[in-house]
């Protein structure tokens, strides 16, 4: 049996047949208000609260208050899981962009002390836009995929995407899902006069699991995914 990691969020885990498989790598990808966000930080706070494992969020984009500012309204106090060490939140400033990736040692380290399973990135954008041209782009995000695969976590990666509609192939910015073991777009759709939100799992390596498009709520207690599916 595939070694399987909930995902935290309500009618996710029945999409990806159980859960993510443990130590892989995932994209979350989407437009802006879409939920991939907290989509990551979801997967953090129930994993901690549901099956004891401790997350670590590494923000790229948004300040620390910011991230736990917006995250009260669904009752997650990230403050307070950082003082019972049950997760831990590092901003990364744009001027150390460029040595994040020869950071493993140190992540390691953390990792091991605080004993943590899950990690989220939100998100890779900036990463991807410290590179000069479309090769080291890639290389660069090789070796980034090669570093997270040595943490042995369960790791979600946000990025924006390219398109956000239903009839063509959602694509991140920057093609890290050429390299992560699987992808997950969440859409954000105006479409028969109002906005309709939905989720899919596109690729997920190693695992089986459903590809249909299905409705998705940001409710007051984070997402949860519908049975119905995106007409």
């Amino acid at each position: 049996l595939i070694n399987q990691v909930k995902s935290g969020i309500p009618g996710l885990d029945k999409l990806l047949h159980g859960g993510f498989r443990r130590e892989s790598i995932t994209v979350i990808t989407g437009s802006v208000g879409s939920g991939k966000s907290t989509v990551g930080v979801q997967f953090l706070v129930n994993g901690m609260k549901e099956q004891g494992e401790k997350g670590l969020l590494i923000s790229f984009e948004s300040p620390k208050y910011a991230v736990y500012s917006n995250m009260i309204p669904f009752g997650w106090d990230l403050a307070n899981l950082e003082r019972e060490r049950k997760f831990v939140f590092i901003e990364y400033p744009a001027s150390e962009m460029a040595d994040f990736t020869n950071q493993e040692g140190n992540l390691r380290n953390l990792i091991g002390m605080v004993g943590v399973e899950r990690v989220v990135i939100d998100s890779v954008a900036p990463i991807s836009y410290i590179y000069e041209s479309e090769e080291q782009r890639r290389l660069g995000l090789m070796k980034l995929v090669e570093m997270l695969r040595k943490l042995h976590c369960t790791v979600l990666v946000v990025s924006g995407d390219t398109e956000d509609n239903l009839n063509a192939m959602p694509r991140t910015t920057c093609g890290i899902e050429s390299f992560t073991d699987g992808m997950i777009h969440t859409y954000n759709l105006f479409t028969g006069g109002e906005r309709v939100r939905g989720i899919s799992v596109l690729k997920m390596r190693g695992s089986k699991h459903d590809d249909g498009i299905y409705k998705m709520e940001i409710t007051d207690e984070g997402i949860v995914v519908s049975d119905k599916k995106v007409s």
